[in-house]
């Protein structure tokens, strides 16, 4: 019984530590892809869901919406800006990068943009 505590005790630990990785560098890329993104027309308020796979070095292999904002012009833009802003900030171990494989966000358009 005492065993099966710690274990979880121990699963609790590593999941928790993994949420902070996570959190922690989710908010890293999303700062470093709205700075290269380029606002187009029509896109104040509008956000999208995308995800993103990062290998070592913080370059992106794949990057695709997931949930589009209804207009193609402005979900491009946002899988531009994150090959653009590539290399994304990443943990340098492996180990802590399989957290983020794949990372899901959601993109809003930064205040100001085109109306």
């Amino acid at each position: 019984m005492a065993r099966a505590r710690e274990r979880a005790a121990a699963r609790a630990a590593a999941a928790a530590q993994a949420r902070g990785i996570v959190d922690r560098y989710k908010a890293l890329i999303e700062a470093r892809v709205s700075a290269a993104w380029v606002a187009v027309p029509q896109s104040r308020g509008l956000h999208c869901t995308v995800r993103v796979r990062l290998i070592a070095g913080g370059q992106v292999v794949g990057a695709h919406i997931v949930q589009g904002s209804g207009n193609q012009v402005f979900d491009r833009s946002v899988i531009a800006a994150i090959y653009n802003a590539a290399p994304l900030p990443v943990p340098r171990s492996a180990a802590k990068l399989r957290y983020l494989n794949p990372l899901t966000f959601i993109f809003t358009a930064p205040k100001g943009s085109l109306p």
